[in-house]
Formats: C-alpha cells, sequence, structure tokens
C-alpha cells in the first residue's frame, strides 16, 4: 500500500512540476509574442513596412538555419515537395503575412494588432 501511496505522490509532483514548467513556457510566449508588435510599431518610424518585414524573416531565417545545421538536421530541401513547401509557405505563411501585418500596423495601435492577429485562429475555426 506505501508503495502505490509514494508511487501516487511521486506522480503528483511530476504533475506539478510540468504545470510549473507549462506556466513558465507560456509567460515567456506571451512576453516575446507581445514584444514583437512593440518593436514594429517602433521600427516602422525608421524602416518602411516591407522592407522591415523582410530583414525581420531574413535574420530569423539565419539564426534558424545555423540552428538547424548545428543541430546535425537536414536543412537543405532534399525533394521537389520539400522545395513547393518552402515556396508555397513562404509566400503566404511568411510574407504575405508579415507584408500585411507590418503595413497595417502603421495605422493600429499596437494593442489592436496584437488583438486582431491574434484572432486569426479562432476566426479560422470559425469559418470552418
Amino acid at each position: 500500500m506505501s508503495g502505490a501511496r509514494s508511487q501516487n505522490t511521486s506522480e503528483r509532483e511530476t504533475e506539478v512540476g510540468l504545470d510549473r514548467y507549462t506556466l513558465l513556457l507560456f509567460i515567456i510566449t506571451s512576453l516575446t509574442f507581445g514584444t514583437a508588435f512593440v518593436g514594429i510599431k517602433a521600427g516602422l518610424v525608421a524602416i518602411p513596412p516591407i522592407l522591415f518585414a523582410g530583414l525581420r524573416y531574413d535574420i530569423g531565417a539565419t539564426i534558424l538555419l545555423a540552428y538547424v545545421y548545428q543541430r546535425g538536421g537536414y536543412w537543405r530541401p532534399r525533394t521537389r515537395g520539400d522545395l513547393m513547401a518552402i515556396i508555397i509557405a513562404g509566400f503566404f505563411l511568411s510574407g504575405l503575412n508579415a507584408t500585411l501585418l507590418f503595413t497595417g500596423q502603421q495605422y493600429l495601435t499596437t494593442g489592436t494588432a496584437a488583438v486582431v492577429f491574434s484572432l486569426v485562429p479562432v476566426l479560422r475555426h470559425c469559418l470552418q
């Protein structure tokens, strides 16, 4: 009986540890994602929106590729399907999305831009 009790206690401690870890990751993600809109608004004062979006993605892609290369993953497209996925996702998910976000944020407050942008998954779910 005591063995089962100690196992349940250990499982609860693990769950509490995971809950704290999950909460910490949520806070870090929220701060990181939330500050992006403030950074975009500040950068738009000096840099045109499309150029700024391109620079942001270039820097991010360089860091990501260096990380993948360092970890030993494959970082070049191997098949035609890989190449098509990169082209389509690059255009729609990165290029068009960033262009519209950065251009639109010239006319919105950072809070409004964050709320509108965060509603995309909700609206997508509602439209299905």
